[in-house]
Formats: C-alpha cells, sequence, structure tokens
C-alpha cells in the first residue's frame, strides 16, 4: 500500500530555467534530486525515505527580456563568495555569470518507501522534521522562500479528488517520448532522423511556399514564409537524465575531479519529450511518480507505465 507525501505549491527563486540544451523548466534530475536530498537528512532522525516525486507546476516566471524583438536571459554579475573582503580581487568587477533562472510555483507529491504511520505523534514529529529541513535545502538551484503546506497521504478512494481540490488550477507532468519513436521515419539513410524528430515537436520550422504561376510571370523577388505544422504542439523538451561514454574510470586517475574517492564516468545527457496535463485529468496516481533507473550506463527518471492513455485533448493541455 503506497503512501505520499504533498508538499504544496513550494515557491522557489532564481531556480535553474536552462537544462542541456533546452530551457524553460528545470529537468527532472533537478527535482529527484531535491526528493534525494530531503531524503537522506530525514533518515537522520526519522525512519523513513523517498523513492521518487510527481511534478504539478502551478507558475512560472522566466528571468527574461525582450529587446529587438528576441528574448534573452537576464544576467547578472555577482562577485564569488570567497573573494569578498579579501584582497585586491574582491574590488574588481565581477564578471556577468551567462545563466538563465526563474521563479515557479510547484507542487511534490513525494512517493515514501514505507506506509506511514497512523500515530498522530509519529505524523506531528514527521511534519515538524520536513518543516524544518525544506527551507535548508535548494531546489534547482533556488531558494525556497515558502510551502503552502504539509500533508501526509494514503492509498484511499478519496485520494485523487482530496489532490484535485488541493492543487488546482495545476498542470502535472508525464513522459511522452515514446512519441518520438513513432513520429520517426524507418529511413536508414538518415541516421539523424531520431533527433530531428524529436527537433520538430518544438521547434519553428519555416518553408519557403511556392509561388503561384502568375508570380513567378511578374519575376517577383518577394518569397512568403510557412510555418510548418508540429506533430503534436502540446510536446515540450526535457532532460531524463544521463548515459555514460566512457568506462569506468579508478577513483583519483581523473585531474580536477570533485569527488577523489569515489569511481569516475563521463557523461552527456539524455533528452526526451513530455507533457503538461491538466491535474483535473489525473486517473492513477502512481503513473505521475517520477523515479530513477539505472542500468549499465544509462541513469534515467522515468515513468512507471509511461505509456497509459491520459486521454489527452488540446484544451486539458497547457498551451505552449
Amino acid at each position: 500500500m503506497s503512501a505520499y507525501v504533498l508538499l504544496e505549491r513550494i515557491k522557489v527563486q532564481t531556480a535553474n530555467a536552462i537544462a542541456g540544451v533546452t530551457y524553460g523548466y528545470p529537468a527532472i534530475t533537478h527535482f529527484l534530486g531535491f526528493t534525494h536530498a530531503l531524503s537522506r537528512k530525514l533518515k537522520i532522525n526519522y525512519p523513513m525515505g523517498f523513492t521518487g516525486c510527481a511534478i504539478i507546476s502551478h507558475q512560472h516566471t522566466l528571468k527574461t527580456h525582450v529587446r529587438y524583438g528576441d528574448s534573452n536571459f537576464i544576467q547578472s554579475k555577482c562577485p564569488p563568495s570567497t573573494l569578498m573582503g579579501k584582497g585586491s580581487d574582491a574590488n574588481k568587477t565581477p564578471p556577468i555569470i551567462e545563466e538563465g533562472k526563474m521563479d515557479l510555483t510547484v507542487s511534490l507529491l513525494l512517493e515514501c518507501e514505507v506506509e506511514l504511520s497512523s500515530q498522530d505523534e509519529q505524523q506531528a514529529q514527521l511534519k515538524s522534521l520536513l518543516q524544518a529541513l525544506i527551507p535548508t535545502l535548494r531546489l534547482a538551484g533556488g531558494n525556497i522562500v515558502d510551502v503552502g503546506g504539509i500533508y501526509l497521504l494514503g492509498e484511499h478512494p478519496q485520494l485523487i479528488p482530496f489532490l484535485k481540490q488541493k492543487l488546482l488550477p495545476a498542470y502535472f507532468l508525464i513522459d511522452q517520448s515514446e512519441s518520438v519513436l513513432t513520429h520517426t521515419d524507418s529511413d536508414a539513410s538518415s541516421p539523424n532522423q531520431t533527433f530531428d524528430t524529436w527537433l520538430a515537436h518544438f521547434g519553428l520550422h519555416y518553408q519557403v511556399k511556392e509561388p503561384t504561376q502568375m508570380a513567378a510571370s511578374k519575376q517577383s523577388q518577394s518569397v512568403t514564409w510557412v510555418l510548418q505544422d508540429k506533430p503534436s504542439t502540446w510536446l515540450v523538451p526535457l532532460a531524463l537524465g544521463y548515459k555514460g561514454i566512457t568506462p569506468v574510470l579508478a577513483a583519483g586517475s581523473v585531474a580536477n575531479s570533485r569527488d577523489v574517492e569515489s569511481p569516475f564516468v563521463f557523461t552527456e545527457m539524455v533528452y526526451g519529450v513530455g507533457a503538461w496535463v491538466g491535474i483535473h485529468k489525473l486517473q492513477e496516481v502512481s503513473a505521475m511518480i517520477w523515479r530513477y533507473h539505472h542500468h549499465n550506463e544509462w541513469y534515467l527518471a522515468q515513468q512507471q507505465g509511461q505509456q497509459v492513455d491520459f486521454d489527452l485533448d488540446e484544451e486539458d493541455i497547457e498551451p505552449q
């Protein structure tokens, strides 16, 4: 029997908005990293941890500005804290840190390793520990400034109605990476077909409209560019995890690595696609939980039953 902890409406400031070659929302690994860090700290004083989380978005604001029609991330000049007040370097003009930041309000439904205790004292202790630990952590590199509420939940017929009541209006994230394979052409002469199809889901592609015979006879120099239709207008890019690209190297064998006591592997980021679905369409709680899965060189964030039919309609999808 599953148990969950709902962290309602977490307000985060200056979170990372860039994940690899994608931007607009933190990577799945950011939220699972927060879940893992909270689980490790909680286990010090309470015999329970978390195995995954569901991501429910309420609001987000990218820190950008528009100039000459182009949207750019707002950059900051922050001196390193290690140099403040130390020598002549502290008085130099700080460099511009090229990064993308955003503010967001998100709810996380954490999946528990074990069933929750029914005793009021233990439940109060768990809530007290979570309230003390959460502000000490960072979520996607951002500062947690407020948590709307903490709820301890178990499997119950009223669980889904309760979540809808508490979280509306909101959207939860599901994995739709299978759609890339569905739309991929089997043409063996295009080795980059899968990557091109992935880009086609959210990239803007224009094509020259063929001039009519009358326009061509006038030898007009102007042409018309037409925006091509996407395979699906509601899919968004996701950074799902990592894949090792080298054998496991001995601890300390790679110069300048952060941890000289652990084996080292060079990796590349793995991408997929996802969809933000209205919380009122929720049918199965376990299907929206993201968990880590690792096998050989693959280290991915995945969902159980990724091909679950959520009966997606255009009016139920958050516009992008």
